[in-house]
């Protein structure tokens, strides 16, 4: 069950990471239930620093995930 949670979460991390580079637009979650969306051309440098974090975080999920479904089935 783990194993699918981080899946799930690696995906979509990896939808929002695909959204962000094929718009220019990225959207991240600020406290509570806030949404804010970061441009390329505008904000650069919170572009790159959430893009590059959802791209740390989809690996991780991916490689936890992967992990955790082969020691459960080996």
């Amino acid at each position: 069950m783990a194993a699918g949670v981080f899946l799930l979460l690696g995906g979509v991390f990896g939808l929002l990471l695909f959204e962000g580079h094929a718009t220019g637009r990225i959207r991240a979650r600020g406290w509570g239930f806030g949404v804010r969306v970061y441009e390329r051309d505008d904000e650069p440098l919170m572009f790159w620093l959430t893009f590059w974090l959802y791209a740390a975080i989809v690996v991780v999920c991916a490689v936890l995930g992967v992990l955790l479904a082969l020691r459960r089935a080996g």
